[in-house]
């Protein structure tokens, strides 16, 4: 059994047991969106497992977008029911220090374990789950290790990094943005900044928010940003991101998208149509907590175990197992009438859909 885990905002846990991942994301537990408190600096998460099962555990890979901070802390993972300890390196910038090796000590127990880079994580998750035998990746979000994102190419034989971003704040970039919108010091509004920009006009505002590089310019705190001002933001936020995808050296016609900025519908949908890759893939935990399947899966590479199947990877159903039966379920939805709901509940279940 291997165990990923994903340390910060998106706070989540992956197993990987027998072919079988399953992904445990805190905020589906504490209702608390992108579940981010002192607890997911912690292995908390860990914390349902008796010893005897974390004496099953062959490897844990750990990763954080600050791992600076862990570092700092001298490798104390300790939750408030049982104390953790990391004893080991940590991920670099130089593409051979993606992966280091250490151990986690609990209980008594030795269990092998490595940081991993966060943009790696992502990569891995990102193409795994997609259909390409090859593909271009393109990793963007508010900061990880060493930089805003990175781009990779990917193969069956793992994740490959061309290079990192580290001359961009477009996620960042964002993310402040969305703060002066709603007059707030904290919290993620990205997703509402988004909905709200296709309410305005970007030619009726008089500003300009992006730099060509993608930084943040000036804003005044007295002048809230209008609707049209968010319309122009989210416009020169999308040309910011083609434009960085126009400079790629493209290896393939696939391209894998991941990292929070792909969330970002509008944006997806340029890409898509923009004709500078003929196929794009987004899978379904593009966030922080599709990173804890990433070093899962970069764990049994590492081990030389089996990976779970692609389609497996791909399903955004890979939650704890259900104590209920997928009838019991279809009876729960079926006056939704929605077809696609249902689906997705046979799906989960790895059955073909039933009619109706």
């Amino acid at each position: 059994m291997l165990i990923g885990v994903n340390l910060s905002h998106d706070y989540a846990h992956c197993v990987l047991d027998g072919g079988r991942l399953m992904l445990v994301e805190e905020e589906r537990r504490s209702r608390n969106r992108y579940h981010w408190d002192d607890s997911s600096y912690t292995l908390a998460c860990l914390d349902r497992y008796g010893r005897a099962e974390l004496s099953q555990v062959d490897a844990v890979f750990l990763n954080s977008p600050h791992v600076s901070d862990v570092a700092r802390c001298d490798g104390d993972l300790s939750s408030a029911q049982r104390t953790y300890h990391y004893a080991g390196a940590y991920p670099g910038p130089e593409p051979g220090a993606a992966i280091a090796q250490g151990e986690l000590l609990v209980e008594g127990l030795r269990i092998p374990a490595a940081w991993a880079s966060h943009y790696h994580a992502h990569a891995m998750s990102a193409y795994w789950a997609s259909p390409f035998v090859d593909a271009d990746v393109l990793c963007l979000d508010g900061g990880g290790d060493y930089g805003e994102g990175a781009v990779f190419t990917a193969s069956e034989d793992g994740v490959v990094l061309v290079g990192r971003l580290v001359d961009t704040q477009l996620g960042s970039s964002y993310h402040h943005f969305s703060l002066r919108v709603f007059d707030a010091e904290d919290g993620f509004y990205e997703s509402k900044v988004m909905a709200i920009a296709g309410y305005g006009r970007a030619e009726l505002s008089d500003s300009s928010f992006l730099s060509r590089r993608g930084t943040l310019n000036a804003i005044d705190p007295a002048v809230p940003p209008s609707v049209h001002d968010v319309a122009e933001f989210q416009l020169r936020f999308e040309e910011g991101v083609l434009g960085l995808l126009g400079g790629l050296d493209r290896s393939s016609d696939a391209l894998c998208l991941t990292g929070g900025c792909f969330y970002n519908v509008p944006l997806n949908t340029r890409i898509a149509e923009s004709g500078l890759y003929r196929h794009v893939f987004v899978p379904p935990h593009a966030g922080d907590m599709g990173t804890a399947v990433g070093v899962a899966l970069l764990a049994a590479q590492a081990a030389g175990s089996s990976l779970p199947s692609r389609e497996h990877a791909a399903s955004p159903f890979l939650g704890d197992d259900l104590s209920v039966t997928r009838d019991e379920l279809r009876q729960l939805v079926v006056g939704l009438g929605d077809v696609p709901v249902l689906h997705g509940l046979d799906a989960a279940f790895g059955q073909p859909p039933l009619a109706g």
